[in-house]
């Protein structure tokens, strides 16, 4: 659905950016399970014939926010 009703999450009307939140039981544990490899700050991935997309922890996503200056502790 498209309009005003569309996202769960907008970053400002000048960014225009629109973001999902989604939770599920257990169907992300193979995510959770490639951040933990190695650590890792963050994740890359795609099915075959699609796009990439880039997964994070909410932690690490407020510590970008702050040092690029776009959030206010």
């Amino acid at each position: 659905m498209k309009g005003n009703f569309s996202g769960d999450i907008k970053l400002g009307p000048v960014l225009g950016y629109i973001g999902e939140c989604k939770r599920t039981k257990k169907g992300l544990t193979r995510i959770y399970k490639a951040l933990e490899q190695d650590n890792a700050d963050f994740l890359f991935a795609r099915d075959d014939g699609k796009e990439t997309v880039a997964v994070m922890r909410m932690e690490t996503l407020i510590s970008i926010l702050l040092e690029a200056g776009w959030l206010n502790e």
